[in-house]
C-alpha cells in the first residue's frame, strides 16, 4: 500500500487515491457479501487452473469490489470529468504515465467505459 502512495505522490498531478481492501480466501469463501458470486461457481477453464482456489476466488471478489464502488461514484465522476485508475498494489507508476494516458484519451471512442492498460506474464515487454 505505502509503495503506491508513495508513487502517486510523485506524480506531476493532483490525484485521490482510495485503497479497496482485498479480499482474502476465508473471507471469499464465507462472507455474505460474496453469496451471489460464489454461486456462479467456479470457472471450468483447463489454464489457468482455479476449480476450488478460494485465494484466486478472493482477488476476483476484490476486483469485483472496487469495480460496484466505481458503479455507485460513477455519475459524480462523469459529472466532474473525472477517471478512474485502478491499479494493483504492486503497480510500478512513473512521473511519465498520466502523461501517457493524456496521449492515449484522443484514440478513444466517445462512448468509452473500461481502458486496460498494463500487460499480463511474468515478464516486462520493455515497451510500457
Amino acid at each position: 500500500r505505502r509503495w503506491v502512495e508513495a508513487q502517486l505522490g510523485g506524480l506531476s498531478r493532483n490525484v485521490t487515491a482510495e485503497r479497496v481492501p482485498a479480499v482474502d480466501a476465508r473471507a471469499a469463501r464465507l462472507d455474505e457479501e460474496f453469496e451471489h458470486l460464489r454461486r456462479r461457481g467456479f470457472s471450468h477453464v483447463e489454464y489457468p487452473r482455479v476449480q476450488g482456489n478460494w485465494g484466486v476466488a478472493g482477488v476476483l471478489f476484490s476486483h469485483w469490489r472496487a469495480l460496484r464502488i466505481l458503479q455507485d461514484q460513477a455519475e459524480a465522476l462523469l459529472a466532474r470529468n473525472e477517471v478512474w485508475l485502478i491499479i494493483e498494489d504492486d503497480a510500478e507508476l512513473d512521473r511519465g504515465t498520466l502523461e501517457a494516458l493524456d496521449q492515449m484519451w484522443p484514440y478513444l471512442p466517445g462512448d468509452w467505459d473500461i481502458v486496460r492498460v498494463g500487460w499480463w506474464g511474468d515478464k516486462t515487454c520493455g515497451a510500457t
